[in-house]
């Protein structure tokens, strides 16, 4: 398996009813665009080397997880086993328009406004939240500035030259 390949969509975190079925605590919107049935890959608890193909028959959203159905998992103890397993997709599995991208790959990405790129801070994680994504910026002394990533403030997201644009930066950074 080249890693490079493979994007994580989530984590089975239990067991869901007596058939089967598990539930999948995602991160991002990725399964909202997947086609069932899809391939996805486990990475098998006891084994960290070993990858297995399952083909994923159905999910839908329940609370704040996803329930997977997939082939070859029948009964709650088959599903047992499979609980902390981490779950991937083939990235060339996922239907992306030009202007989309993973969540990914927005990390390490400087932030730019008015044409200043800020080579000193980063994107370095961006957290959930009930009402939008929010970006975490850190620069080189650990000084954080979180922006909310709405149209308001951030305007292009250029993955190819490693920014993205903040507008009325210098209002968030107070130094």
């Amino acid at each position: 398996m080249n890693p490079d390949d493979y994007i994580l969509i989530g984590k089975v975190v239990a067991t869901f009813g007596l058939k089967g079925a598990v539930k999948v605590l995602t991160s991002g919107d990725i399964l909202e665009v997947l086609q069932e049935p899809i391939h996805v890959y486990l990475n098998l608890p006891l084994s960290q080397n070993s990858i297995k193909p399952i083909k994923l028959e159905k999910f839908w959203k329940a609370a704040n997880v996803f329930v997977f159905i997939m082939d070859g998992f029948s009964t709650i103890e088959e599903a047992e086993v499979i609980v902390g397993t981490k779950i991937y997709v083939r990235k060339d599995k996922i239907p992306l328009n030009s202007d989309d991208f993973f969540v990914y790959q927005l990390l390490g990405l400087y932030p730019k406004s008015n044409d200043i790129l800020y080579k000193e801070f980063k994107v370095v994680e961006v957290m959930d939240n009930p009402a939008h994504p929010i970006l975490r910026f850190i620069d080189d002394n650990k000084q954080e500035i979180l922006i909310p990533f709405v149209n308001r403030f951030v305007g292009e997201v250029n993955i190819d030259n490693g920014f993205i644009e903040i507008f009325d930066w210098v209002d968030f950074d107070h130094n």
